[in-house]
């Protein structure tokens, strides 16, 4: 059609603006590496990686940081979890 142009774009970054700066998210969870048992800031998915490395399988944490700051936020802590707390045969606390 004359005068109608689609354009598409990929989803990058934030997609809500409009967090609280003030929005702080607690996250307790395994890690490749890093200090256990004391809470840790995080403020942006690279200190994650920085402080406790990459994706590890069978853990949410790098995929919940990873969620977390695309949809805006901008203060996390994680509390890396230790053996026997993170051990596989334990699913509930």
């Amino acid at each position: 059609m004359p005068g109608v142009t689609i354009s598409t774009a990929v989803r990058t970054g934030a997609t809500n603006t409009g967090t609280a700066p003030a929005a702080t998210f607690f996250l307790l969870g395994t890690a490749e590496r890093g200090k256990g048992s004391v809470a840790v800031p995080v403020t942006s998915l690279s200190d994650f990686e920085t402080k406790f490395g990459e994706h590890v399988t069978g853990s949410y944490s790098w995929y919940s940081m990873k969620t977390f700051f695309e949809e805006g936020g901008v203060s996390a802590y994680l509390l890396k979890l230790m053996p026997p707390l993170a051990s596989p045969q334990q699913k509930h606390f």
